[in-house]
């Protein structure tokens, strides 16, 4: 046993335990559905879900829409499917071999680095026996991701040299066990370049709404997802609208400092004052979310100013709980 195994927090089962928990998995998903007298979705066989880079994306994009115990299901067998690969990286990484110093270093961190991980995945795995809801994230071209409770989950490969292997692999077991039609186990369409609104969970941008036309709201955490995906539509469309605003005007001669750009007069009631420019320059117009989150305009300028000349702009907004807490209220 090299050293740095001792870095685990709880031991793990070995992987050819969990090779025959595979079985008893599957079994778990076939029983769990068939209590709930849910067959898979007629959408599944007809393989209508939109392209998103393999089998398991069409596949998660089916039943995403479906109901708690398929997903739960779902989740049940792409969660062991997981931890079985990871465990067997880590078994690999145990073998007894010559290494330098260096790449045995290289390889200790990448240990530990699986360990943490491996305890993630088994803290998932046991919020769902207990009871957690269950949501499938599918955001092409990204991976496939679970969020169990609060806790997400990517559906990725310990190994980068054949990402998609995994992935076709849960694929192939869930439709072996239920009829999925050949679509989805068909090779990928192309996927739409058409870009959408819709929430990451990248490490270091923590859970971000990102919508189509660049605005990234980042949020600490998942919950209240939902009401937090209404807020940051509300200042989207407020801040569309000042665009388009600002670009009639534009075209039509008038001034516009976007480094000035502000509101003012937002507690009267009445429309807020938009200002326009260090002369005093200012239009009155309804833009409800925005008066209601200082300081959003400001952050957002630059975005505003690249959308009116029509050019491309990407605008985070750190810590969007406070940011949007106007509209987080209840």
């Amino acid at each position: 046993m090299r050293a740095w195994q001792r870095c685990r927090v709880a031991p793990l089962p070995h992987a050819l335990v969990l090779r025959t928990l595979r079985a008893g998995g599957l079994l778990s998903v076939a029983l769990l559905l068939l209590a709930a007298a849910i067959p898979l979705p007629a959408r599944a066989a007809a393989a209508s879900a939109p392209a998103d880079g393999g089998a398991l994306g069409r596949l998660a994009a089916v039943l995403q829409h479906e109901s708690e115990p398929l997903r739960v299901g779902f989740a049940m067998l792409v969660l062991d499917e997981i931890i079985i690969a990871y465990e067997l990286e880590f078994e690999h990484l145990s073998e007894p071999g010559q290494v330098s110093r260096r790449e045995y270093a290289k390889q200790g961190r990448w240990a530990r680095a699986l360990a943490r991980f491996l305890d993630k995945l088994y803290a998932a795995r046991e919020e769902l026996d207990n009871g957690a809801p269950v949501e499938i994230l599918v955001q092409p071209p990204a991976a496939v991701q679970l969020l169990v409770g609060e806790r997400v989950v990517p559906v990725s490969a310990p190994r980068i040299d054949d990402p998609e292997a995994l992935q076709g692999s849960i694929a192939s077991l869930f439709c072996d066990t239920f009829a999925c039609g050949p679509d989805i186990l068909g090779p990928p369409r192309p996927a739409s370049s058409t870009p959408r609104d819709g929430w990451s969970f990248r490490d270091g941008f923590g859970s971000t709404y990102q919508t189509a036309d660049g605005l990234g709201f980042m949020f600490s955490d998942v919950r209240q997802r939902a009401r937090k995906e209404q807020a940051c539509r509300q200042v989207r469309d407020d801040l569309r609208r000042l665009v388009k605003v600002l670009t009639v005007r534009r075209g039509a001669g008038g001034a516009v400092d976007f480094d000035l750009l502000r509101l003012e007069d937002v507690s009267t009631g009445a429309a807020p004052r938009v200002v326009l420019s260090r002369s005093g320059a200012s239009l009155h117009m309804r833009l409800p979310a925005l008066a209601r989150v200082p300081g959003v305009l400001e952050v957002a300028r630059g975005w505003v100013q690249a959308r009116v000349e029509g050019r491309a702009y990407r605008q985070l907004f750190p810590r969007a709980d406070i940011l949007l807490a106007g509209l987080l209220r209840r």
